[in-house]
């Protein structure tokens, strides 16, 4: 009796040990990199798209520096795109972002920069929703990031260079349909 019991407390906990595993990895949404989103959201805050490495090196300067720090090769989570819109959000929040008119706030800057570099726009949203992001705004973002995608040049459309301030989002996810409440989007 006594060595079935401990089986069975020894299989339990390695269970929740490798799900607590494969949770903390996070879920690749796709092949993309975090350099392909580097360069994306680099592109759409006008610094230095030449390199994934000037790129990433533009960010750090803004800071705007996922957990763990950027890693081009490795491939983008959930995890990944979720740490990258907090950082955004403090550094919009900070005011050191200016970003095209079309992407006024960190859940559509982001969610642009992943479609853009490749990325399905779902799971980027869904990913955006878990971690605070604003659902309206991060579909919009992967609307225009998936439209970028399409003409293959990082950043936002030839003349699209409007400076915004980013407003950041300072609430709980809002949105999910019914009626409006004459609060604006974030």
């Amino acid at each position: 009796m006594k060595v079935k019991r401990g089986k069975r407390l020894f299989l339990a906990a390695f269970f929740l040990v490798i799900g607590g595993l494969l949770l903390t990895s996070g879920q690749v949404i796709a092949q993309t990199t975090q350099g392909e989103v580097a360069l994306q959201l680099s592109g759409f805050l006008g610094f230095d798209t030449s390199s994934v490495d000037n790129a990433v090196n533009d960010l750090i300067a803004a800071d705007i520096i996922p957990s763990g720090g950027w890693n081009a090769s490795e491939a983008a989570s959930d995890v990944f795109v979720c740490s990258l819109f907090r950082t955004v959000n403090t550094a919009a929040s900070a005011g050191r972002l200016t970003a095209p008119a079309a992407l006024q706030s960190p859940s559509a800057l982001v969610a642009a920069s992943c479609t853009a570099a490749g990325m399905p726009s779902r799971p980027i949203v869904n990913a955006l929703l878990l971690c605070g992001g604003n659902e309206e705004a991060a579909l919009s973002g992967a609307s225009y990031g998936a439209t970028v995608a399409a003409t293959k040049v990082p950043g936002p459309p030839a003349g699209d260079r409007r400076p915004v301030v980013l407003m950041p989002v300072t609430s709980g996810p809002v949105g999910g349909g019914g009626g409006g409440t004459g609060t604006p989007s974030r």
